[in-house]
């Protein structure tokens, strides 16, 4: 059986179950085929992510302020208004830093990688995955 781990800015959780849910899914879909997934993420502070049928959850806490999560990174980073949000910035490289670790903990015995986001979870993805294949 394959192992494959996804890597998420915003995982389903107690105060919101439609956040990450694309990626939940995805997840569960697979373990039904019989792939074992890890699905690693964050969510906001005093928040548990909801389970997921046949699926490993790991998180982190939510330290960037919802700088990734629900969509609109580009827009809160100011990317391409050649403005610079140096607070925001800050939040979000400490969330990437958190991930970052969340996946380097969960990188031995994964076969291939599935990054929801290029920013960050492409990149984290990209950084801990070795030789094996980025899948999505």
């Amino acid at each position: 059986m394959r192992t494959v781990a996804m890597l998420t800015t915003s995982l389903p959780h107690d105060g919101d179950p439609s956040a990450g849910a694309f990626v939940r899914e995805m997840a569960i879909a697979l373990a039904r085929r019989g792939v074992r997934v890890k699905l690693l993420g964050s969510v906001p502070r005093g928040r548990v992510a909801l389970p997921a049928e046949g699926v490993r959850i790991d998180s982190v806490e939510d330290v960037d302020g919802g700088v990734f999560a629900g969509g609109g990174a580009p827009e809160r980073l100011a990317l391409g208004e050649g403005r610079a949000r140096p607070r925001v910035w800050a939040r979000a490289a400490r969330t990437t830093a958190s991930l970052a670790s969340l996946a380097a903990r969960h990188s031995r015995g994964v076969d291939g990688w599935v990054s929801h986001f290029a920013l960050p979870s492409a990149l984290i993805a990209g950084s801990v995955r070795g030789s094996r294949p980025p899948l999505a």
